[in-house]
């Protein structure tokens, strides 16, 4: 279980309760070069903890949801200056590291994208520990001298509920 809660500080994606909130009213948070547009009802918490530019927390709608698992979507920035890496090894070296760390990672896809940002990888797999399945979207992206991880990670059981959400969170993210 302590693998698991190291690779999540790691890629930058943490969280405790689980709620699907209201999606109607969103707000916009600007850090480290970037932008990202997401529901007010989703926290926020910029304080930089495991090396991250910003956590949003779905909101819990029950005291129960408060004691489990939250979905959580984070930004992890990394300097890459004089490191000759590309995209496409940067992805492959992060993929390569997860299957040694947790050889019972199911990786579900990874595709090579673009859009009006411009090429990224997405990533899609589930990590199962004792109790739990998490299920992660990453997306891979560089900018400059800096490599940027936006994650996505929730409890496999809530992936169908949050996945629109999060998707339309994700795809509001733009550079500076």
């Amino acid at each position: 279980m302590n693998k698991i809660f190291a690779f999540i500080a790691f890629t930058g994606v943490l969280g405790f309760a689980p709620g699907a909130g209201a999606q109607n009213i969103w707000g916009t948070l600007t850090r480290d070069g970037c932008t990202i547009h997401f529901p007010t009802d989703w926290k926020t918490n910029t304080s930089g903890e495991m090396e991250t530019s910003f956590f949003l927390l779905a909101p819990a709608v029950s005291a129960r949801d408060s004691q489990a698992y939250r979905p959580t979507i984070s930004l992890v920035k990394r300097d890459m200056q004089g490191a000759q890496i590309t995209l496409e090894d940067w992805t492959q070296v992060s993929v390569e590291t997860l299957q040694k760390t947790y050889p019972d990672v199911n990786l579900l896809s990874t595709q090579k994208r673009s859009d009006e940002v411009g090429p990224y990888y997405r990533v899609i797999y589930t990590i199962g520990q004792k109790h739990i399945t998490l299920k992660f979207i990453q997306l891979y992206r560089v900018n400059g001298n800096h490599m940027y991880i936006l994650s996505f990670v929730c409890d496999d059981k809530d992936y169908l509920n949050y996945r629109t959400v999060a998707e339309k969170i994700m795809a509001t993210f733009k550079f500076d």
